[in-house]
């Protein structure tokens, strides 16, 4: 089996069509599902979770497994839906367990297993019980797949867990993005394990560095499939998120004034926006403060 890695180059392209596959259920109720984005690249789910595999000419390239049960269910999916293609690659987004666990199960024995150096230091650090990559990088990969063109990994610095890096599918015009972009619905909950300047700044660079010709399609690990004009009102929202409780936190005000009168109003259509904005307030306002010192700068009071 020929496999091919390059450490190269920009790619872009424009945007495709969505098809909706029929929906399986699985054990233990978790919803299992299989969405085609264009071309030979597709969505996988589990749950409220989201990944994508990519058909080429010489196998199948899988990003993050999930679980060791969501990767059991997608290899028999893959086996039924693309028989005689084995497993090329495994790309892991970032470190977090409820993405990266359960690589074993889609490993061919041959397969190629590829992360952030950051993910990879901080397994090895923490003892995971993750497939350990095979391949790391830093700043950009890019992986040439047969048939389907290239695969873009970009890192774009602290957003969220460690070595969080995007997935650009230029020939399918896509872009996948966990956790730190979720377009339709809030972060989620009180952002633990996110940077929400990290965030801002990561979807800013992507914004800036990535044209329409570049994608058109975004599948964000969780919620909704998209356009570039979602990520923007999500990022909107951020800044808005970010700025307001800053602003609060300057003029002195405790965490429930800033709950209570922080106007949030002009994103109340996206998802959870009742159930989480307060926690989203709390999230922020616990960072800025114990990550970010802003109550240790000299002309900030403390909001007590």
């Amino acid at each position: 089996m020929h496999k091919i890695l390059t450490a190269v180059a920009m790619s872009v392209s424009t945007v495709a069509s969505v098809i909706i596959v029929p929906s399986p259920v699985a054990a233990q109720d978790t919803q299992y599902a299989i969405r085609h984005i264009d071309g030979s690249l597709y969505r996988w789910t589990a749950g409220s979770y989201h990944s994508v595999y990519i058909v080429h000419d010489e196998g199948i390239a899988v990003a993050d497994p999930l679980s060791a049960q969501a990767a059991t269910w997608l290899r028999g999916e893959l086996a039924r839906r693309h028989p005689n293609k084995q497993i090329t690659h495994v790309i892991y987004s970032h470190s977090h367990p409820d993405h990266a666990y359960g690589g074993e199960a889609l490993d061919d024995g041959d397969t190629i297993f590829i992360a952030h150096e950051l993910a990879a230091e901080t397994w090895k650090l923490n003892q995971a019980n993750v497939r350990m990559p095979d391949v790391v990088f830093y700043n950009r990969l890019t992986i040439t797949l047969p048939g389907a063109g290239d695969i873009r990994l970009d890192y774009w610095g602290a957003n969220n867990g460690k070595g969080s890096v995007s997935m650009l599918f230029p020939q399918q015009h896509a872009l996948h993005v966990v956790d730190w972009i979720v377009i339709g619905r809030l972060p989620y909950q009180t952002l633990d394990g996110y940077d929400i300047n990290g965030m801002i700044s990561s979807t800013r660079a992507i914004l800036s560095d990535m044209s329409d010709k570049d994608f058109s399609v975004f599948i964000g690990g969780h919620a909704d499939i998209g356009t570039r004009e979602d990520i923007e009102f999500y990022l909107s929202y951020l800044e808005a998120l970010h700025d307001g409780v800053l602003r609060g936190i300057i003029a002195g005000q405790s965490l429930e004034a800033i709950q209570n009168s922080l106007d949030l109003s002009n994103w109340s259509s996206l998802k959870q926006f009742d159930a989480w904005r307060d926690a989203n307030i709390e999230g922020v306002f616990n960072q800025l403060i114990d990550d970010y010192y802003v109550t240790m700068r000299p002309e900030v009071p403390d909001p007590g």
